[in-house]
């Protein structure tokens, strides 16, 4: 009980909007979602360490998810993750239902720009 009300909290208020000139940009891209999976376990990670790497996401995204650090926090009690679904076929951005250890699934975007930097991330339940 506690976890859905951590998480409800986390949902009030999104980690970050998506960018949408950079969605723009690369909408009706063709390419393969691994590396977004991967970038997404590893910002879900670190934003569970309390340690956003600010280096792996576009200068206007990294200003963004700054302030939300404490709403980050919120994601540690989840535990690890213990699976990742791609939702759609869809490209720029990718979509993804990703399950903790306490049973939680929450909905993530992720886009990654050119140089392979997160440039839009959005989470919702």
């Amino acid at each position: 009980m506690r976890t859905l009300v951590l998480c409800a909290v986390l949902l009030a208020a999104p980690l970050v909007t998506i960018s949408t000139p950079a969605l723009a940009e690369t909408a009706g891209a063709t390419q393969d979602a691994a590396p977004a999976e991967a970038a997404l376990r590893k910002t879900i990670a670190d934003f569970q360490a309390g340690k956003p790497d600010y280096a792996t996401m576009s200068p206007e995204l990294a200003e963004a998810v700054r302030p939300q650090e404490a709403a980050m926090a919120q994601l540690a009690p989840l535990g690890a993750i213990t699976q990742v679904t791609r939702i759609g076929d869809s490209v720029a951005p990718y979509r993804f239902a990703v399950t903790f250890e306490a049973g939680v699934t929450l909905n993530w975007v992720i886009n990654l720009d050119g140089q392979g930097l997160i440039d839009g991330l959005f989470v919702t339940q």
